[in-house]
């Protein structure tokens, strides 16, 4: 969502039709998400998911399998469908999120610094708000490594143009105060003046792209909660949600 060409919206599927592991892991999770408006596609989501696992297990049995985009993306896109099955259970293994760490943790910092757009990259935006999704829900630190999204490197983002880089700033902002919060080595006042340093800087130096475009309180209408608000895009709209 907010990484440049979109590689998980674009590149994933089109590696789907040559990769059995990848094709199955998009298939499962379409299915569990299309079994919310069609009970009937329960059983036939599981039977997808379970292929998909067992693929991913002969894949993981492979000395080489760490070095494989395929493999990792797959992974990802998999904790997608067991976060759904979390909310429907009430519980979570978390079986993806500590399988997709292991494989960050040892590959991923080599390739974020990559100036060439990669699926791990892609990846790892996507695992990180999934962390972030289970810290909040589970009132935990994020299991990711704390150096992979430090404020102070925060990707160079006050010099670039790229608006996918300030929309990742934005995103390590909310994991660091995911941790604040959660983590009790964390909590003292001047971490925090220090998160919202940073919160405000990031609102003041922002490009003019990340401001609404279109802002209606909605204060007319009797039965509304929330204003109404317009953004360009994907990315804009979501770091603004989270600003």
């Amino acid at each position: 969502m907010t990484v440049k060409d979109e590689v998980f919206g674009k590149w994933v599927p089109e590696r789907a039709e040559h990769d059995t592991l990848l094709f199955y892991s998009i298939l499962a999770t379409a299915s569990r998400h299309s079994s919310y408006q069609n009970s009937e596609g329960t059983l036939e989501s599981e039977e997808l998911y379970s292929k998909s696992l067992s693929l991913l297990i002969a894949k993981l049995s492979n000395a080489d399998a760490m070095a494989d985009e395929n493999v990792i993306a797959s992974a990802v896109i998999l904790r997608g469908y067991e976060e759904w099955g979390a909310m429907d259970a009430g519980s979570d293994a978390e079986s993806h999120l500590l399988g997709v760490n292991l494989y960050l943790n040892d590959q991923i910092w080599n390739r974020m610094k990559s100036t060439t757009v990669n699926i791990t990259q892609g990846a790892f935006w996507v695992f990180l708000r999934q962390d972030l999704f289970t810290g909040v829900q589970y009132s935990h630190p994020l299991r990711l490594k704390p150096q992979y999204y430090q404020l102070d490197e925060a990707y160079n983002h006050e010099t670039s143009n790229d608006h996918c880089v300030w929309a990742n700033h934005m995103l390590c902002i909310i994991a660091n105060i995911v941790n604040f919060c959660f983590d009790k080595s964390q909590a003292n006042r001047d971490q925090w003046l220090y998160l919202d340093g940073h919160i405000e800087r990031w609102r003041a130096n922002c490009p003019p792209q990340f401001t609404p475009y279109y802002y209606d309180s909605n204060q007319k209408e009797g039965n509304a909660y929330f204003p109404e608000i317009c953004l360009l895009h994907i990315w804009h709209g979501k770091s603004f949600h989270q600003y």
